[in-house]
């Protein structure tokens, strides 16, 4: 299965390489665009840092850019302590020059949150400059965000989150949202998500209640430590040569689950 023809082909043994702009021979070939944001530094006390997101960035950065691997054409890395400001500029600048056939992906490690209205669930991610007490003025709103990945004009487009949206891991919740969660029987319910295309693959490393965790003996977020070893080949299930998109988040859910103990 080439789900949304995004093939992430695994090989083990190769040293990454970094594709420079323009070393395509057809200026008309299809082209592959990645924007990977890692983010520990926060200013905001309440939210902390983290240790690994970083690090999840740049691995996932070195299989996108190898040759034998991701085979992408340009790999962008923004982080440790990219502002809200960075982040929106860093997606227009990459994003602007795509066309139908070419493919983008974009992948986040770092703080999430939730916020709850009338009964309606919202999730953030939060940039270092984002205050737990005011998602909606300082952090990223996945549904702005689901709007803009739908106007990028690639036909093939995945998101990848590791990050989470409750009161641990990689997550936090403003004082308002903690009060009504207690009032809530059950989990706080789902958010309503706007419909992605086709070829559109969105993944997600914990549901909107759940932990996404970052692990000291991996040295990875938990999820994003299985990807990588779903990329280097272990997520291979058909045995056709390649890794792709729902193999690679099946296999790593799994073990992601395995190794939290189902949380």
């Amino acid at each position: 299965m080439w789900l949304a023809g995004v093939v992430l082909v695994a090989r083990a043994g190769v040293v990454p390489v970094e594709p420079q702009p323009g070393d395509q021979a057809d200026p008309d070939a299809p082209v592959r665009v990645a924007l990977l944001v890692g983010l520990n530094d926060y200013q905001d006390p309440e939210l902390g840092s983290l240790r690994f997101a970083l690090d999840d960035a740049r691995g996932l950065a070195e299989v996108l850019r190898d040759p034998d691997r991701g085979e992408f054409d340009r790999v962008v890395l923004l982080g440790p302590h990219a502002t809200r400001a960075e982040f929106w500029q860093a997606l227009d600048r990459e994003t602007r020059l795509l066309r139908e056939d070419d493919t983008f992906l974009f992948y986040f490690a770092g703080h999430g949150t939730m916020q709850l209205d009338r009964g309606q669930t919202s999730l953030f991610l939060m940039p270092s400059d984002g205050r737990l007490e005011d998602p909606s003025g300082g952090g990223i709103g996945l549904a702005g965000l689901e709007e803009r990945l739908k106007a990028v004009p690639a036909t093939r487009r995945v998101a990848i989150f590791d990050a989470c949206y409750t009161d641990a891991g990689r997550g936090g919740v403003s004082t308002a949202t903690r009060d009504q969660l207690r009032d809530y029987r059950g989990v706080a319910p789902a958010p309503v998500h706007a419909g992605v295309g086709r070829l559109d693959v969105r993944t997600f490393a914990a549901y909107h209640y759940q932990p996404a965790t970052e692990d000291e003996q991996l040295g990875h977020g938990v999820y994003t430590h299985y990807l990588l070893k779903a990329l280097e080949g272990h997520g291979d299930k058909d045995q056709d040569g390649g890794v792709d998109v729902v193999e690679a988040h099946l296999f790593a859910a799994e073990l992601t689950t395995r190794r939290s103990g189902g949380a």
